[in-house]
């Protein structure tokens, strides 16, 4: 759930301050490709880093 979106839910119980500064909040976007790759023999870990 997107931060803004959160404190949006959050209603009256989000302190002032915290909703001033969700408000400045800035994004960006990013596109993730995941490959998959059927052998054995594998590990069964997986990491994303950004």
């Amino acid at each position: 759930m997107p931060l803004p979106q959160l404190i949006r839910a959050m209603g009256e119980e989000a302190p002032a301050e915290i909703v001033d500064a969700v408000a400045m909040l800035r994004h960006v976007s990013v596109c993730c490709v995941n490959i998959g790759v059927g052998r054995e023999n594998l590990t069964e870990k997986h990491c994303v880093l950004y």
